[in-house]
């Protein structure tokens, strides 16, 4: 504790991580009497930084001022260091910061909630989906997703309608609090460009839930990144059903080397014949000539292995 006084301040900045350690008790009295009198920045961000580690109430008492400081650093210090706190007092103080003027504050703000975990703040960052910024926009539907907040799914639905850069995060919230993808997606994504497919169709995951559908128009799409993404989705999700594996079979016959791998890295190689050689060239059972055509690519053997046959 005396170190906290030490007229250097690298000193007295690892006194301040050193007294935390060693009594998270009686810290906070001797960091409250360091702050009055402290004016070394890095000293200062010390002791925001090592908050986190005390009580929730001595936490909020040191750093709870710093959050409407003029220094955006320290604010988003002291976000952070009260979302390690998880409790409901810390979580309604970082709320106040989602109207703070600048977008890095408000961002950092939704992110400690996310940690914080508070459920009942939900709304708050509910709010934060009308933000002029596009990055807190995008927090904020990351936030809702980790607090589970399924009251919001319409709102999230209406801004993956109204916001291109919103697309993939609000398929990706949506799957993580599995609510069912409205119909309405669809329609929404004819004539995107790839920019926007891409983060859509990753989001989709593995397609489970009848979420594939969503990719199923894009299976033929003419940007080859945005073919194989929506096959790899359709064949996890949808492998099973009928209509995805026709159009599966479509993907096939069309030759495309790189749209043809694509599947065989979702479907297993043939249970019969020699499969270690068909992992090493899975075209070995491919009629090529046959690609050129409507025929059946496989036959024989090889078809009675092929899942898409």
């Amino acid at each position: 504790v005396d170190f906290l006084s030490d007229p250097d301040p690298f000193i007295r900045e690892a006194a301040v991580d050193a007294v935390i350690s060693a009594d998270r008790g009686r810290a906070p009295a001797s960091l409250l009497e360091l702050l009055k009198r402290e004016r070394d920045g890095a000293v200062i961000h010390a002791v925001v930084r090592g908050a986190g580690r005390l009580k929730a109430a001595s936490a909020l008492e040191l750093v709870g001022p710093f959050l409407k400081h003029e220094n955006e650093d320290l604010v988003v210090a002291a976000l952070a260091s009260l979302s390690r706190t998880k409790s409901t007092p810390s979580a309604k103080a970082v709320a106040e910061c989602l109207k703070h003027p600048q977008w890095r504050v408000r961002a950092s703000a939704l992110e400690a909630l996310a940690r914080l975990n508070v459920k009942r703040m939900a709304a708050e960052a509910d709010a934060c989906l009308e933000d002029a910024d596009p990055f807190v926009r995008r927090t904020a539907v990351a936030t809702l997703a980790t607090l589970q907040a399924k009251k919001s799914a319409d709102r999230l639905s209406e801004r993956f309608l109204q916001d291109d850069q919103l697309k993939g995060p609000v398929v990706a919230a949506l799957r993580e609090m599995d609510v069912p993808l409205p119909e309405s997606f669809g329609p929404a994504l004819r004539g995107k460009d790839a920019d926007v497919l891409l983060p859509v169709l990753d989001a989709l995951g593995s397609g489970s839930g009848n979420a594939w559908r969503l990719a199923l128009p894009y299976l033929h799409h003419e940007n080859g990144d945005v073919a194989c993404a929506a096959i790899r989705v359709v064949a996890r999700g949808g492998g099973g059903e009928a209509e995805a594996r026709r159009e599966l079979a479509k993907v096939l016959r069309g030759g495309t080397k790189e749209r043809m791998l694509t599947v065989f890295d979702v479907y297993p190689p043939p249970s019969d014949g020699d499969a270690y050689e068909y992992v090493l060239d899975p075209f070995a059972s491919i009629d090529f000539e046959a690609l050129a055509g409507d025929g059946d690519a496989t036959s024989g053997a090889e078809a009675a292995g092929n899942p898409l046959a």
